[in-house]
This record gives C-alpha cells, structure tokens and sequence, in this order.
C-alpha cells in the first residue's frame, strides 16, 4: 500500500497544491502526490482546484479570465510561506521517480499535458476526472487514464479505463471484488484512519490511497 499526497502535504504554514506542499509530501515519505489543473485566460497549464481564486489566494477572480502573469502577483501560500501559483510543469520538473495523479478540472488539449509531462519520464502518471469527457478526449496520450467514482458514471462503459479513484464512503468489498474481477485498478481516496477500518480485510490488497 502507498500513500498519495492529496494536493500535497499542507499544514499551517503550506498551503494545498502548492510547489511546497508536493516537496512536502515527498520529504515526508508519500510515494506521490494527486493535484488539479486548469487552464489560465492565456492557455497556461496551473495547479489549482477551484474556479474561483478567492479561497486559495490573496486574489480574486475567475482563472479562466486572468493570464499567468496577472497570477503570479498573488501569494498562493501563507504569510510565513509565501508561493505563487504553479504552472504544471513546474511541478513536473522537481518531482522525481514518484507517481504523479493529475485531476482535469476542465478539458485541456492533449497534446499540450503531453508535452509537459515528456519534460520527466521518471514518474509515473494517471490522468482522471470526473467528468469522462475530459479523458475521453485524451486519445493519444499514453499515461493511465481513469475516472472518479464509478457510481457518478454508471451509464459508461468502464471496462475502456485503466482504473477507478474511488471514494471511501462508496468503497466495499463487493466493489472491490466486482472491478478486481474486471482487472481495474482500484485508487481509493478519503481518510486514511477511517479506510483502515471499514476495509482492514481488503486495504493490502490496495496499491495505492489517496
């Protein structure tokens, strides 16, 4: 079992999907890191959750209306540790030999993921959503490609992805059993203390956790 950092490791003075908080997480023995990306009003891959820049900065506004250079005027981190906001591939560049899970909060040409994730062969990467759409589209991208939670998506054909980032409360044995049967990979994510006790008879057999 390994553990994946969601949006890094935070804590008072790091804050979420920062370059910090990846550091973070790697410097205290995650075996990788899960992050979101959207797209700036000049077509720059960011790491960022919400659409809104108002809870994780000092900023406001809308992502998709501000370029990365009206960005990088705002503090991402906290008073102690100060950040800006990253692009993808600053990411990329200074995380090594680690399994990277990258969220599409919006569609994103493919071949431009592509190419920033050329930039470092040493990770592995999965690519998810939930909307199917997003990775539907990634056609010629040859990383793990998967969706979030199943249950959002029961109408879709789910034998097509590499694998399922499922979430702790929907998460049971017969799940368990049903897409191991069908040869998915099974990522689960949620509390690591409440996993460990609704699912202590199948949580080793689990790769990873978010």
């Amino acid at each position: 079992m390994q553990l994946i950092a969601h949006r890094g490791l935070i804590n008072d003075n790091i804050k979420e999907n920062t370059l910090e908080a990846f550091i973070n997480a790697i410097n205290n023995n995650y075996q990788g890191i899960e992050l979101d990306i959207r797209l700036t009003k000049d077509k720059k891959i960011v790491v960022l959750h919400d659409k809104l820049i108002n809870r994780t900065s000092n900023g406001k506004g809308n992502i998709n209306n501000l370029t990365y250079k009206e960005l990088s005027n705002y503090n991402f981190g906290t008073n102690k540790i100060k950040s800006k906001l990253p692009l993808l591939k600053d990411v990329i560049e200074n995380i090594n030999n680690k399994i990277i899970i990258i969220e599409l909060k919006e569609e994103i040409n493919e071949f431009e993921i592509d190419k920033i994730l050329k930039l470092n062969n040493t990770n592995q990467y999965y690519l998810t959503s939930f909307n199917k759409k997003y990775i539907d589209n990634l056609k010629n991208i040859n990383y793990k490609k998967g969706l979030i939670n199943y249950v959002f998506n029961s109408n879709t054909d789910i034998t097509k992805y590499d694998f399922l980032l499922v979430l702790e409360s929907l998460f049971n044995k017969s799940i368990y059993n049903k897409l191991t049967n069908m040869s998915i990979e099974i990522i689960l994510y949620g509390t690591l203390n409440n996993i460990k006790i609704k699912n202590k008879d199948i949580i080793t057999n689990l790769k990873y956790i978010i």
